[in-house]
């Protein structure tokens, strides 16, 4: 079986069931709510506190809960973790601890099968929401259609360009969004030639994604993109245009991520168009989107990160990786990079 096998179900939401998660704060629900919002969290307080308020603080629409799973794995002593969420005295919040690290997947798979909800949210620990999110979108969901909104990229680096850019290129860019459709079909194809969806600011049906089997660990890093695909591979999906999801870029946040990503997209992205294309011409487009893509990823990367950062402490990076490199010196002697995978 390959690895990027869009119709491989293997079930790892049952993985490590003997590792159990105790509920700390909070009492389960006794009706059914419509959405649990899941935040998986690892030694993360200040951030966490404003992922967990802006849940929390939806307004107009009650029908939810906020489970926090925290991978943290200290029972010896009560961490500021937990002190911090046991001062909430909201009945929406639920906080469990898991006796060990069950890893980044392991955290999301416990967490959906820990929620109550007919749908499922994801909100990483250290983004947060609009007040109105739940409000606006609730509306919209509909069966175990996938339902997602474009993410809005908040920059809180300190001296970072995009925070500075100019008043007419803003308006310049919010001219263009207006052009942008309200709404548009997910398919497989069409993600994989734009890069628009997000496991984040997303509505999964709870029970598809046990059906689905969770999060599988073994993508690494497109676990989440690879969830997208499948689901709506399975069932389809709507992508709305609006923003109410906060994703933010925070100062080294996801260095060794970042110098990975673009290789590791290349190949998930041409393993799987080896599967979908019925013929030559679909092949031959999607594989070109797939090396601009590859470009693309390699250039932000570098304009957003530092040379140095990226290469630092390489010894120690898997040797697969080690094509960034080189294409990061290419950069360096002003030359394009290329596609040579």
């Amino acid at each position: 079986m390959q690895l990027y096998d869009l119709d491989n179900n293997e079930n790892f939401t049952n993985a490590n069931l003997d590792i159990e998660s105790v509920l700390v704060h909070g009492q389960r629900f006794n009706a059914k709510p419509l959405i649990s919002i899941i935040i998986p969290t690892f030694n993360r307080l200040e951030l966490l506190k404003r992922a967990i308020d802006s849940a929390l603080d939806q307004v107009n629409f009650n029908d939810y809960q906020v489970i926090v799973g925290d991978n943290s794995g200290v029972f010896e002593y009560e961490t500021e973790v937990e002190k911090m969420i046991k001062c909430y005295n909201d009945p929406k919040l639920l906080y469990y601890k898991h006796k060990e690290n069950l890893g980044a997947f392991g955290n999301w798979n416990r967490l959906i099968l820990l929620a109550q909800g007919t749908y499922i949210l994801m909100l990483h620990d250290d983004d947060y929401l609009d007040l109105g999110f739940l409000k606006k979108a609730y509306k919209r969901l509909n069966g175990d259609k996938l339902v997602s909104y474009r993410l809005r990229v908040v920059d809180e680096r300190e001296g970072d360009k995009k925070q500075n850019q100019g008043f007419i290129k803003r308006i310049v860019k919010g001219f263009f969004e207006l052009f942008k459709p309200f709404r548009k079909k997910i398919t497989v194809v069409n993600s994989l030639l734009k890069m628009q969806t997000s496991n984040l600011s997303t509505f999964y049906k709870r029970d598809k994604l046990i059906e689905l089997g969770g999060y599988n660990p073994n993508h690494k890093l497109n676990a989440d993109n690879m969830m997208i695909l499948r689901y709506v591979n399975s069932v389809g999906g709507t992508l709305y245009k609006k923003q109410f999801y906060n994703y933010c870029l925070l100062e080294n946040d996801t260095l060794v991520v970042a110098g990975q990503f673009p290789q590791a997209e290349f190949i998930r992205r041409t393993a799987l168009i080896e599967q979908i294309s019925k013929d030559a011409k679909d092949k031959e487009k999607l594989l070109l989107r797939a090396k601009l893509v590859y470009d693309l990823a390699l250039e932000y990367t570098i304009k957003n990160y530092s040379i140095d950062d990226i290469l630092k402490d390489s010894k120690h990076r898997n040797i697969k990786h080690y094509k960034l490199k080189l294409a990061c010196e290419r950069l360096r002697g002003r030359v394009k990079p290329i596609i040579d995978l």
